[in-house]
């Protein structure tokens, strides 16, 4: 990927590093939506496969 436009729709699925990813929408009609851009970090420490959002148990 490396700075190209790749257009996906559906999960994405990343290995570990850092990554820049822009995202926007088109709707059925062509209505383009602001471009919106958020920052990744993904970890090669598979830690608890739960996540944070774990209950006592």
């Amino acid at each position: 990927m490396n700075g190209a436009l790749v257009f996906r729709a559906g999960p994405l699925k990343l290995a570990p590093g850092d990554y820049v990813i822009t995202y926007w929408s088109v709707d059925g009609v062509g209505n383009v939506e602001k471009a919106h851009t958020i920052l990744i970090k993904v970890s090669d420490d598979r830690g608890d496969d739960r996540g944070d959002d774990r209950r006592d148990e």
